[in-house]
């Protein structure tokens, strides 16, 4: 089941204008509310974390951003496959059965990931690094495109029963050699969470974490009743002005992430998200998926992968299949494709708290 780690009681009244551009996700305080702002470089990038300069004492609001800020950086430090010496960089790097010795927040942190990729039917697959690999997104080029022996090869290394936890020991292995884990879109939501978290732990409940395509924000406008909720705004990849608007209240928003990269081959258009049931790029019918969850990053970021591998019409048989076992709290799905010219198609896919799904298309 898709796992909820926060208190559902972390609801606030703080106004709340978000803007999304699913390429660069930029979000801010109405300009009206005084703000503290602190900005944290992250091997994925940027991260704003923002609360309202009423939110406590000043000692208090620095210690807060002081722990927020400490999250992000020692999860990143952790889980980073690209920062040497992390717990994710020397377990991809280690020979098969050769036990590595990690931080028991990492431990949590794949035991999270495995959970959410047995629940997605492994759409969500953190093992894919071996064919990822192959792929070479990662250069300026993306010149090698793999035969289908190599990818069946790499295919071989895929899949969580090559992964042994030891918990006791705080260890883990791989089976195999070459095997290797992709965290790097779930590691940024994760520690979003975590960092949602240390707030909630010093009892604060207004806050906004952003980095890039993924954000967590709690509240609610407080010049409007308590029931009422704020607004999402948010362009297209291709600098269209507000496609929707979904108001709601605190949530966590997440992108595909797959509008920055289009792989062109034989004259049809790949992204660089990958389908583990084949190792090949999903052809990029859909430009983006973006994804809101009340509260959880991580679910958003997940469920943004899942649904793009499974495409418009996967995407609603699974909502319709799944709606009461894992989103009985609500979810909205926004799947954009594009259109003639400037245009775009924007298929949304709206989940009530009955578990009725709603599907619209204009």
């Amino acid at each position: 089941m898709f796992i909820s780690f926060l208190s559902r009681s972390i609801c606030a009244s703080l106004a709340l204008f978000l803007i999304l551009p699913l390429i660069s996700p930029k979000i801010s305080l109405a300009d009206e509310i005084p703000q503290t702002k602190r900005v944290v470089q992250a091997s994925y990038g940027e991260v704003q974390i923002i609360i309202p300069s009423d939110s406590g004492s000043e000692e208090e609001r620095k210690e807060a951003l002081d722990l927020a800020e400490l999250t992000i950086v020692v999860h990143d430090g952790l889980l980073s496959p690209f920062l040497e010496g992390s717990d994710i960089y020397r377990l991809n790097n280690a020979k098969a059965g050769e036990k590595i010795k990690v931080n028991v927040l990492t431990i949590l942190a794949v035991q999270i990931a495995i959970s959410y990729s047995e629940d997605s039917m492994g759409l969500f697959e953190p093992t894919i690094g071996p064919v990822r690999k192959l792929y070479q997104f990662d250069s300026d080029t993306f010149a090698n495109w793999p035969t289908p022996d190599e990818i069946q090869n790499a295919l071989a290394k895929v899949g969580v029963q090559n992964l042994v936890i030891d918990e006791d020991n705080n260890e883990i292995s791989f089976t195999k050699d070459g095997c290797s884990l992709d965290l790097q879109a779930f590691a940024k939501a994760y520690a979003i969470d975590q960092a949602i978290r240390s707030f909630v732990m010093r009892g604060f409940t207004n806050a906004i974490i952003s980095a890039g395509s993924t954000s967590s924000i709690l509240g609610i406008d407080p010049r409007k009743k308590p029931d009422d909720s704020w607004t999402a705004l948010f362009t297209d990849p291709w600098g269209n002005e507000k496609p929707g608007e979904i108001t709601n209240k605190s949530q966590a928003w997440a992108s595909s992430e797959t509008a920055l990269v289009s792989i062109e081959r034989d004259g049809i258009i790949y992204s660089n998200v990958l389908d583990p049931r084949n190792g090949k790029p999903v052809e990029k019918k859909i430009q983006v998926v973006l994804v809101r969850r009340p509260y959880f990053a991580t679910e958003a970021s997940v469920l943004a992968q899942t649904f793009y591998v499974l495409g418009l019409q996967g995407t609603e048989d699974f909502l319709r299949k799944h709606a009461q076992d894992y989103f009985a709290d609500g979810l909205t799905a926004i799947m954009i494709e594009k259109g003639e010219g400037d245009s775009t198609l924007n298929t949304t896919f709206e989940l009530g708290a009955d578990g009725e799904l709603t599907v619209t298309r204009k």
